[in-house]
Formats: structure tokens, sequence, C-alpha cells
């Protein structure tokens, strides 16, 4: 009868701690989790309120990682019998462990571009700004945040109309731009002249697609002036040699 099959049902599927402690080989997952769970993570709770407990990430070592760290994303949801009990937990588990991998490389980069000494961004296929550094921004007079979704030609109206055409073709042609010089104010440091060499490189999908912009800048004005001090005192030694034999010691 269904009552017979319920009650059976109530004492086959005892799970509780105890009950899981005393099985193996198949309880030895159960075992690592009940090691490594997180506070508020306990499946009993889904048993004694009925509530499910939602996506909570969990993160370890198992054997067959082989040492190495994991990390997953765990649901629990209460199985109700016929009388309306809670007799069972059922789980769903995510292996989540690239994603975090990735989140993690991502974070890395993201806090190596914040210091980079270099001017980087990177724009999508309508010159949008994605993301950008603080050097770059602060070269350009507004803060990152205020970069974000705006376009160059919004950002920096005055270099537009040079600038967007060469940003175009490397999005048309999937082919970079290396080594462009320009030359102009930046707006940290009105009134002075400054330096600049770039590079528009196209970021690519794992399928190859064109998805972006990547964007290098480099200020070499101190190098610029170091370059022309050398010229001049080039161009004056050579006038001084021609004017040596006619001096009269």
């Amino acid at each position: 009868s269904p009552a017979q099959v319920d009650a059976a049902s109530d004492r086959a599927i005892d799970c509780t701690r105890n009950f899981i402690r005393s099985k193996s080989p198949c309880a030895d997952g159960f075992r690592w989790f009940l090691r490594n769970h997180h506070p508020g993570s306990n499946y009993q709770h889904v048993l004694d309120t009925g509530e499910p407990l939602l996506d909570f990430e969990l993160s370890g070592t198992t054997p067959g990682l082989g040492g190495s760290q994991g990390h997953w994303l765990v649901s629990y949801y209460p199985v109700w019998n016929r009388r309306g009990q809670v007799f069972m937990v059922g789980s769903v588990v995510v292996d989540i462990t690239d994603r975090k991998r990735a989140e993690e490389r991502m974070a890395q980069l993201d806090a190596l571009v914040a210091v980079a000494p270099v001017g980087l961004a990177l724009l999508d296929t309508e010159l949008r700004y994605v993301h950008i550094n603080e050097a770059l921004a602060r070269a350009n007079g507004l803060s990152v945040a205020a970069h974000v979704g705006r376009r160059v030609s919004e950002v920096l109206p005055e270099y537009a109309p040079w600038s967007e055409p060469l940003l175009r073709r490397v999005l048309e042609t999937g082919e970079p731009l290396r080594g462009l010089e320009s030359r102009g104010a930046a707006a940290h440091a009105p009134g002075v002249d400054h330096h600049w060499v770039s590079d528009y490189f196209p970021v690519r999908s794992p399928e190859g697609r064109v998805m972006g912009l990547g964007v290098v800048v480099m200020d070499v004005t101190e190098s610029r002036h170091k370059e022309e001090e050398l010229h001049r005192a080039a161009v004056f030694a050579g006038i001084f040699v021609t004017m040596v034999p006619a001096l009269k010691l």
C-alpha cells in the first residue's frame, strides 16, 4: 500500500550524519562534505524545514582532484513523500572550477592593468570603452568610470577625426596598427606638449571573430625631449666644428 511504501522509504532514507558516516565507500564524498561544508550550507536544514538551500559555493580538494583546488555550486531540494513529509534531500552540484579560475586570472589581470605605467583600454565594435586603466583615463581627463560605455568621439572629440578611421580599419581588416605616433596636450598637464606611441590590435573571440579592440598608449614625452636635446647638441657641435678653423687663437 502507499502507506507501507512511505514507511519503508522513511526507514531506508534516514539522512542523518550518523547514517552518512556509517556507509562506505559510496559515502566518501559526503564525509568530505561534512568535514568541509561552510556554515549555513548544511542539508539538515532542508530536512528540518522543507526549504531548499540554493546556490552556495563550496571549495576544497577531493581525492579525484589530486590535491588541486576545486569549486562547486551546490543546491539542496526537499523530496516529499505522500504524507507531506520531507524524507529525502535531492542535490544539484555544478562544477564551476574553470569559471572560478578564470575569475581569479581576470582579477590578477585587472590588478596588473590598474597599475601599469602605460595606457591600456578595451573598446567594443562601436568604439565604446569597455575597460580602461587609470594611466590612460588620467591622460584623457576623466575617471575610469566616466569612460565606460562612452565612445572615443565623446571622450576625445578633438582626436576623433583621425583616430576613429584608424580604429575602424583595425575592426574591418583584423590587422593591428603598431607604433603610431601622436602629439598634443594631456588633460592632466595642460600647456605641456606630449608625445605618444600607440598600438591598436583586434581582440578576437575563441571562434576568431573580431569582438573589439585593444589599445596600448605609451607616453614617450621624456625620451622625445631627450632626443630633441641630443639633436640640438649635435647641431650645435656641428656648427662649432665648422667655426673652429676660422677662430684666431
